[in-house]
């Protein structure tokens, strides 16, 4: 089965196949780890020295830094700045703020810093919190997309594609998940929140135990596709539907403090993707849960709302709320989190 970075990466290749003259790509990185967006560089570089036009639609910027003719900036559906590539490369960070723009440099910084743990460091390096009383423990979690006996999962790592034996999360912290594309970030997610039936999983929380449909009562998630969760004909019902005793009072402050507000009546599936992450985001918080997950909370958003999320998420923990997120690595200097590294044989 594959993640949403390797169909994005076959998406690239199937139109890459095609042999068109004018290649559309629409925030083509959006899902893709460090060294895929590498590579996708590489064939944009390809297709540009075959002569064939290229249209990038992006708030990830670094990687284009230096590849791009001409940069096109966009508001309410006019353009209102165009900058050749010399020009767009000496923006500075004040100017790129200004603008709502991601940094063109900065996260070139997250990769030096963080990659080496990401790609080369063995499981041993990776350890670094020992659970204490009152933390949340994750314990014997098995999980295969092939039809196996629980008891079998335990004792063979081969036959499973996710074996955590034991994991302890500090309560009220903000923990980043992240690892290579086809890690099983978002299947660790989804089993956490029990959406995967076939995973054996048990959480202690405060002296409780959860297991089976009992971690859907304390779990949230918003998934990377965000339509897959959005069911409502207007944001403030979706928002309501998430809490226990609904309020409108604080569904609006919820929308306010994600520049939603405006779009209270609207249909969410009529939204721009950016906006209908914020709407999941929003219902999240509505929900009031121990736990809340989020499998890349800032895929689609410009700088000024990633920025606002990442306040957000570091309000929660403030609040006593555990989160648990799958991030964009830019994301990443705007909260303190405890980095949490996944290889592709969990340990």
């Amino acid at each position: 089965m594959q993640n949403n970075g390797e169909k994005q990466k076959i998406a690239c290749a199937s139109v890459s196949a095609l042999l068109p003259e004018i290649m559309i790509l629409d925030e083509p990185s959006s899902n893709l780890d460090w060294k895929a967006i590498s590579e996708l560089k590489n064939i944009i570089s390809l297709w540009k020295s075959q002569g064939r036009t290229v249209i990038i639609s992006e708030h990830r910027l670094w990687y284009l830094a230096g590849l791009v003719d001409c940069v096109l900036f966009m508001r309410n559906g006019i353009i209102v700045h165009e900058w050749n590539s010399r020009e767009f490369a000496g923006l500075d960070t004040d100017e790129l703020k200004r603008l709502g723009l991601r940094p063109t440099k900065l996260e070139e910084r997250y990769i030096r810093e963080f990659g080496e743990g990401i790609f080369g460091s063995s499981t041993e390096q990776m350890r670094s919190y020992q659970g204490k009383d009152g933390d949340i423990r994750i314990r014997d979690m098995y999980f295969s997309y092939e039809k196996r006996r629980k008891k079998e999962l335990a004792a063979d790592p081969d036959k499973c594609t996710l074996r955590i034996p034991e994991l302890d999360i500090k309560r009220g912290s903000v923990t980043a998940l992240t690892g290579k594309n086809g890690a099983r970030k978002s299947t660790f997610l989804r089993c956490l929140c029990g959406l995967e039936k076939s995973c054996t999983v048990k959480l202690d929380i405060g002296g409780s135990v959860y297991s089976g449909r009992k971690l859907l009562k304390i779990c949230y998630m918003v998934m990377q596709n965000v339509d897959h969760q959005l069911f409502t004909d207007s944001v403030t019902a979706e928002v309501c539907l998430s809490m226990k005793d609904e309020d409108t009072a604080k569904c609006d402050g919820i929308l306010e403090s994600l520049g939603l507000l405006a779009f209270s009546d609207k249909h969410p599936m009529a939204l721009s993707g950016g906006q209908k992450q914020r709407v999941a985001i929003a219902s999240a918080l509505a929900a009031d849960a121990e736990l809340l997950l989020f499998d890349e909370p800032t895929s689609g958003l410009d700088y000024a709302h990633m920025t606002s999320v990442a306040k957000l998420l570091k309000q929660l923990s403030s609040q006593g709320r555990t989160v648990m997120f799958r991030p964009m690595i830019r994301s990443l200097s705007r909260c303190a989190v405890t980095m949490c590294f996944v290889s592709n044989t969990a340990e």
